[in-house]
């Protein structure tokens, strides 16, 4: 068990520097071949090890209301990594619920990800879905997980209020290379 959280964390890290500035300009990757949306893709199906679930399931089930380049993505690194135990579903947004979604990739690309008609990154929150984003100010406007841009990297800002309310419990070892957002939000 030790091992494989510390070649977790070690992964988290990893792709955490995959991004690059070089000279003003941004790099894909020191890594030849890595995008920014693989390394977020990367982060994003790591996060499910990090995290306790307020209920055991053998199988967890991401889904995305917008179909974009970093649900393609993650959908991609998904299917070539069977061993994650994760599935990825677009759904409209009114079907995503506990009972249907246990995390939801709201992409920064649609702005929220979610429009008038369906529920919100807080409603989700509280609904005890986790919501993943990476729109800049998402954690702080209620969604648990973003990831951020940063100039060298991908970063990670954790909502632990909103975590913690909607029964979450985030790894220790995720938290220490997290940003964390203690007021405001959900």
């Amino acid at each position: 068990m030790r091992r494989t959280t510390l070649a977790l964390c070690g992964a988290l890290l990893f792709t955490s520097g995959l991004l690059a500035t070089h000279a003003g300009h941004t790099v894909a990757s020191t890594v030849p071949g890595y995008s920014e949306n693989q390394v977020k893709a990367a982060f994003i199906t790591h996060l499910f090890n990090f995290i306790e679930w307020p209920t055991e399931t053998t199988h967890y089930v991401l889904c995305a209301t917008q179909s974009s380049p970093l649900v393609a993505t993650v959908s991609e690194l998904v299917k070539a990594k069977p061993a994650l135990a994760l599935s990825v579903r677009l759904l409209a947004n009114t079907e995503v619920t506990r009972e249907v979604c246990h995390a939801v990739i709201i992409d920064g690309e649609f702005g929220d990800g979610l429009d008038a008609n369906g529920p919100n990154a807080t409603t989700l929150a509280h609904n005890g879905v986790l919501t993943i984003g990476d729109t800049p100010g998402f954690a702080k406007r209620g969604g648990m997980i973003e990831l951020e841009r940063r100039p060298s990297r991908i970063g990670l800002v954790v909502n632990l209020p909103a975590t913690q309310k909607a029964g979450f419990q985030v790894s220790s070892k995720l938290l220490r290379l997290a940003t964390i957002v203690e007021e405001g939000g959900a």
